[in-house]
């Protein structure tokens, strides 16, 4: 080993080397010739270092070869010791020149001259995880403090502070982010707080659950396509048991009727044949006497739709859906509407709102399209398509609507019965208004308390057709004319004030229910038949026999009347404006039953209409009883009551 003497920071070390395998010289090679390498060999410097002249060794003629292992430990072995640059300068022979080339075209010689100083690292460069912690802009790590901390744009990528806002500084007006060309400002700059910052791939992540996402939203809507198939044909095969019972009952009902007219008057008779006929009638049926002792109603389901406030109750036989008026649950969006109840399922309810105050009635039509008409306090009338819980048409009224109904024949006119006991009709072809307002002065300006439409039936006792208007002091009977008008025909009932009205159409008998009165004591039910040939019909007659037409008066109120049938007597008290049914029983069509809420009873009282015999006594689930409603649903008979909180179904099947 010799010592540069111009240079003593470069310490020169001769090392040989015969490893020919080794390809990986990143440093600076000098071939030099064997005279060179001998005399940089002998020289040695007398100030060197002894840590130097232990590292060098001349190698020996018995062991002129040394092994790579070694040669990596006197490089290791220098480093430390002289704590300067290295350099490898050549390898020197221990034998003659010749003996070396002969030695070196055997084994290969590399000569490697290497710079500690100035030489690149070993070690290999960074990751690319580590590159993320440095500023895209300036490529020194940010910090989470200071000038240079971290900081992002409104694009989301991330930049030191102090670089960025010199970037921008820098554009002008025209500002963008570095790396996406996003439009980028100043105050756009948030720092953010945080020690390290590290990405995760979560790329399959997002993706398999975004796969099981749309996966679920497929199986949601499959079971929902499955769910409204099946209420579908549940619903198409109630409405042909359905079409099947009426079919029957129709059939029933032809028969007897013929039966009747050939044994009792082969021609439409007196009034009073009508009567007594139709009174004979009710009497005599043994069989519905001997199938309501065989069944009645049982409680099916009763459980709460409201808080307080419910009060009428409607049921669409085309869709299988009952429904109760009731305030809004939600103390955000007050106001009054319905509460749908499935007939299928009584757990499935939905709230439509509809009015701002009260709802005093509401009505389905015939026609199946949904459609439900509303009577409010608020002085409307509305109808509401229960198809997609919209109002599809609203009507002002002069006073607050207290009741309302669907012309049966022409669902295109609805009517409409008012605080001040006058009855409005509309069309629903015309937005505006009404079309028509009638009010019978003779029975004061009570409200109008309920409403029906008969339709005209020359078949029948009662020929014309028209609206029973029942008010608190009286009820009376609007026969429509062949020229649009209304003719009125005041019913003579007996003392007490009216609560209800129920009109039964294949029948055509109705019920008024009486308050208690001085003269009779109790709560009266009256079942009665409209009679009467109408206005229209001795009009047409006298116009034939050329007589001329008859004016409204004088004896015109006798061509329509009602005649009592039978009552069902009730409690003592009746304070509350309840609502009873009249209807057929469900196993024998020529029998009439009657059903009402009693307050003296705290029960839902059901008598047979045809002898006012009481059949049952149904206790109230909750407060009293406002109103009561038949129907049926899935090929079986139900009774619904409801209260101001609780709805209760009861199943007509044997005891």
């Amino acid at each position: 080993m010799a010592s540069n003497p111009d240079n003593d920071d470069v310490e020169v070390v001769e090392i040989v080397s015969y490893d020919r395998n080794d390809r990986e010289n990143e440093d600076i090679v000098e071939l030099e010739d064997e005279s060179d390498r001998e005399e940089q060999e002998m020289e040695v410097d007398s100030g060197g270092d002894e840590h130097e002249s232990e590292l060098v060794q001349q190698p020996s003629e018995e062991n002129n070869v040394l092994d790579e292992s070694e040669v990596q430990s006197s490089i290791q072995n220098v480093t430390p010791a002289v704590g300067r640059s290295v350099q490898v300068v050549g390898v020197s022979a221990v034998n003659s020149p010749d003996d070396f080339q002969q030695k070196s075209s055997k084994t290969g010689t590399k000569n490697i001259s290497v710079k500690a100083k100035n030489s690149r690292s070993p070690i290999k460069s960074p990751e690319k995880d580590e590159d993320s912690q440095n500023c895209p802009i300036c490529f020194e790590p940010w910090s989470n403090s200071g000038s240079h901390r971290l900081s992002s744009l409104t694009c989301g990528h991330l930049f030191g502070r102090s670089c960025i806002e010199r970037w921008l500084k820098a554009k002008g007006g025209n500002d963008k982010c570095p790396q996406c060309n996003a439009p980028a400002r100043k105050k756009d700059i948030r720092n953010i707080y945080t020690k390290a910052i590290k990405a995760i791939d979560t790329t399959e992540r997002d993706r398999a659950l975004a796969d099981l996402q749309k996966e679920k939203e497929a199986r949601k809507k499959a079971e929902e396509r499955e769910a409204r198939a099946l209420l579908q044909y549940q619903l198409a095969k109630a409405e042909c048991e359905r079409i099947v019972e009426q079919l029957k009952r129709q059939e029933q009902l032809v028969v007897s009727l013929q039966r009747e007219r050939s044994g009792s008057y082969p021609q439409c008779g007196s009034e009073s044949e009508g009567s007594s006929t139709a009174v004979r009638t009710l009497g005599q049926s043994t069989s519905g006497q001997s199938s309501l002792s065989r069944k009645s109603y049982v409680l099916q389901t009763s459980f709460q739709v409201s808080q307080n406030g419910a009060r009428v109750i409607s049921f669409d036989q085309h869709h299988a859906v009952l429904v109760v008026s009731k305030p809004s649950p939600n103390q955000l969006f007050p106001g009054f509407g319905i509460v749908k109840v499935s007939s299928l399922d009584s757990k499935h309810c939905e709230f439509v709102r509809i009015h701002q105050k009260a709802v005093r009635d509401v009505a389905f039509n015939n026609r199946g399209d949904g459609l439900l008409l509303t009577a409010s306090m608020d002085k409307t009338v509305r109808v509401t398509s229960m198809l997609s819980n919209t109002v599809v048409q609203t009507y002002n009224t002069p006073a607050p609507a207290w009741s309302c109904a669907w012309n049966e024949d022409d669902t295109n006119y609805i009517y409409c019965g008012l605080q001040n006991g006058t009855c409005l009709i509309f069309d629903i072809r015309n937005t505006d208004t009404y079309l028509k307002s009638i009010q019978n002065t003779t029975r004061g300006s009570c409200p109008v308390i309920a409403l029906a439409h008969v339709s005209p039936d020359p078949h029948s006792a009662l020929r014309p057709g028209g609206i029973l208007v029942c008010k608190l002091e009286g009820a009376s009977f609007w026969e429509k004319t062949p020229g649009a008008d209304f003719v009125p025909h005041c019913l003579a009932l007996p003392e007490g004030s009216c609560t209800s009205l129920s009109f039964e159409p294949s029948t055509r008998h109705c019920l008024f229910s009486l308050r208690p009165s001085k003269k009779f004591p109790q709560t009266r039910h009256l079942v009665c038949q409209l009679q009467g040939k109408g206005v229209g019909v001795s009009m047409a007659r006298a116009q034939a026999e050329g007589v001329g037409s008859m004016e409204a008066g004088g004896d015109d109120a006798s061509l329509c009347t009602c005649q009592a049938v039978n009552q069902c007597v009730g409690g003592p008290t009746q304070k509350l404006l309840s609502k009873s049914r009249l209807f057929t029983c469900p196993n024998d069509y020529n029998t009439l039953m009657v059903a009402a809420g009693d307050e003296s009873f705290s029960s839902t009282l059901i008598w047979n209409g045809s002898n006012g015999n009481q059949l049952q006594k149904l206790p109230n689930q909750g407060k009293e009883i406002l109103d009561v409603l038949p129907f049926a649903a899935n090929g079986n008979d139900y009774l619904a009551t409801i209260d101001e909180q609780k709805l209760s179904v009861y199943k007509w099947m044997d005891e």
